[in-house]
């Protein structure tokens, strides 16, 4: 199983690590990535994402560890924006959900108040696209026509998106699908 799992914050992609227990693989996001270099130089995520903005090294070397850990691993499951368009042949699954339920998802995760959580993620996505249409003149790194699976995870469990991820791949396999 190779699958790259996309979503913007709060759509639930850490059901990927579900999905990779499931078949006994192992579950990677790129996210833990960016919070590693953030730790590793002493400063927040937020600080990271401000700094990544003038400096490309940051996603330089995150897509470096992305695109290394996908030649490296026949069987994965990856969580990033980019993991699609960096790691080859595999099963491409995008996550949406409405808007404030994901600010409520991101408020709970990060311990946040809901204004926080709310100017925080439009901020952070804000960079992250000005730096994807900079650094790979991607516009909308979740733009549909790039997956192979769409998952609306607004009203549903992180189990359900789960078995939906690993219910596609299989039909996906099935129909001897590559891209």
């Amino acid at each position: 199983m190779r699958t790259t799992i996309c979503g913007k914050a709060g759509t639930g992609k850490s059901a990927g690590e579900l999905v990779a227990a499931y078949y006994h693989i192992q579950f990677v996001s790129s996210g833990n990535y960016f919070r590693d270099i953030a730790t590793r130089m002493g400063i927040t995520p937020a600080k990271l994402e401000v700094l990544a903005q003038t400096d490309p090294q940051y996603d330089q070397e995150i897509d470096a560890r992305t695109i290394r850990f996908g030649a490296e691993n026949q069987n994965l499951v990856f969580d990033g924006r980019l993991a699609w368009y960096f790691i080859e042949d595999t099963f491409k699954v995008l996550l949406t959900c409405d808007f404030p339920v994901r600010i409520q998802r991101v408020a709970d995760r990060e311990k946040l108040s809901y204004g926080e959580a709310q100017v925080l993620t439009v901020e952070r996505e804000y960079l992250q696209r000005e730096r994807y249409l900079a650094l790979y003149h991607i516009e909308k790194f979740d733009d549909e026509k790039n997956f192979d699976l769409v998952i609306d995870t607004t009203s549903i469990s992180r189990e359900a998106v789960a078995e939906k991820i690993r219910n596609g791949w299989l039909d996906h396999v099935s129909k001897g699908v590559t891209r």
